[in-house]
């Protein structure tokens, strides 16, 4: 699929002609829909071959794991892809409600309670939901997708203030380089982004970077459920008791009648990619639900892996100076560690923000946009990165900077995520703020902190 586009699509603000989206992920996709409200063309840009089936591709790696849209993130999508999630449905996702048995999770050695009204998540795979979310870019008309091309350098004005468009490359070696000119570049080409490299050829400063190193391997495969005994949750997950074990396991019911299982492990405590070692790994859980259903599965894949390092942030809201018509977005400025589901939600919150921005803006005035869209997602990624890297940061192994009250934060989540099995409100107020509907400072709210002390208190005495 060289080059595709679709069905019309009105505009209200004009902020120019043509602007160009590096990556067509997740990230990618949304920035493209934003963008063709506010600008004629729009060309995103993709390395990978895209085709009509819902593959694997090469540069999405962890696609073949399970994924989830957290709430807050798809009740972003959906306004950008009304009833999206409706024909999602349709077409085999499934629907799992917390506040149902729907949902096994143990974590921190109690199993959850039910969530006390419906947060529903929707289970699919990966590329099933990049698949249908293409689908949908393509149909605006101002939208051209060009697969197998890949963008390796910015073209700026000649005072090098502002990104007048790219020099792109083809996978294919018979065709030429082209360069496209463009009012907007935004990048967002993942983990993998050459933006901060770019920018110090035009003689900006490369972002900051915070890592936090955890060093989780995933081990995959499809099965086919039992045919009988099926059981009543639609999502299971066995999560560690950090700092004491380091081991995760989950299964997701997906399109297609199958579960997606996998496997994980921090601290390069990774799962093996073979038939014995895979369930011995599941074995060891810290609960046997898992085991206890794929030893009874039948297979249907083979067992695929993946490694990640490291989150990492890149932090281009603390620069001064950053050239005119480009941004940066997605996993280009954060990437999250996979095992919590946050990266494509906040991809999605970024992608309504900048919808905002450019909403607010008289016709063609980008000035400083790159400052006021930096800013509001640093905002976004705030709160995602601080539950992430502070559950992360129970391991006393953990590479990198421990922020100012690490100790007093590790301490006490440790004691919420024990009280999430017998209490339920204090279950809701997690599952709102790991669903991005409510800020952290809901689970440290004084009737949930008193709540959380008592449980713990009481834990203490029956032990």
């Amino acid at each position: 699929m060289p080059e595709t586009s679709g069905s019309p699509q009105s505009r209200q603000i004009q902020h120019g002609k043509n602007a160009i989206v590096i990556g067509a992920s997740m990230a990618g996709l949304l920035v493209g829909r934003v963008l063709a409200d506010f600008y004629e063309q729009v060309t995103i840009l993709e390395r990978d071959p895209l085709d009509q089936a819902c593959d694997l591709r090469k540069g999405v790696p962890q696609g073949r794991h399970a994924h989830v849209v957290l709430v807050g993130g798809a009740n972003a999508i959906e306004l950008l892809f009304p009833n999206l999630f409706e024909e999602l449905r349709k077409r085999g996702a499934v629907v799992a409600d917390f506040s149902t048995k729907d949902v096994f999770w143990f974590h921190h050695g109690v199993q959850k309670l039910p969530a006390k009204y419906p947060i529903s998540m929707h289970c699919m795979t990966r590329p099933f939901l990049e698949h249908q979310v293409r689908e949908r870019v393509l149909s605006l008309p101002n939208v051209v997708i060009r697969s197998g091309w890949v963008a390796n350098q910015l073209l700026s004005d000649p005072k090098q203030t502002r990104i007048s468009g790219l020099r792109a490359e083809p996978a294919d070696k018979s065709k030429t380089a082209s360069k496209i000119e463009a009012d907007l570049v935004v990048d967002a080409s993942g983990r993998g982004s050459q933006a901060p490299q770019w920018l110090e050829e035009f003689g900006y400063k490369k972002p900051q970077e915070t890592s936090v190193g955890i060093h989780i391997g995933y081990a995959s495969r499809f099965f086919e459920p039992p045919r009988t005994g099926q059981p009543s949750w639609k999502i299971l997950g066995i999560y560690t008791q950090a700092p004491a074990t380091r081991r995760y396991g989950i299964i997701q019911c997906v399109e297609d009648n199958r579960w997606l299982v996998t496997l994980s492990g921090n601290l390069r405590d990774y799962p093996p990619a073979d038939e014995a070692g895979f369930l011995e790994f599941a074995r060891q859980l810290d609960h046997p639900e898992l085991y206890k259903w794929i030893r009874e599965a039948k297979p249907l894949t083979p067992i695929l892996t993946h490694r990640f390092p490291a989150h990492l942030w890149r932090r281009y809201e603390q620069l001064s100076r950053f050239p005119e018509g480009f941004l940066v977005a997605g996993d280009a400025i954060c990437s999250f560690n996979p095992i919590y589901g946050q990266g494509m939600s906040v991809s999605a919150l970024e992608a309504q923000a900048l919808q905002n921005d450019l909403s607010r803006r008289a016709p063609g005035d980008t000035r400083s946009l790159w400052r006021s869209f930096f800013r509001t997602a640093a905002g976004i990624v705030k709160n995602p990165w601080m539950l992430g890297t502070g559950a992360d940061f129970l391991y006393p192994q953990t590479e990198g900077t421990r922020p100012f009250g690490t100790h007093f934060l590790n301490w006490y989540t440790s004691r919420m995520y024990r009280a999430c099995g017998s209490d339920p409100l204090i279950a809701t107020r997690f599952y709102e703020v790991m669903n991005l509907l409510k800020g952290p400072t809901a689970i440290f709210h004084p009737g949930v902190f008193m709540r959380v002390l008592a449980r713990s208190a009481g834990n203490s005495q029956s032990n």
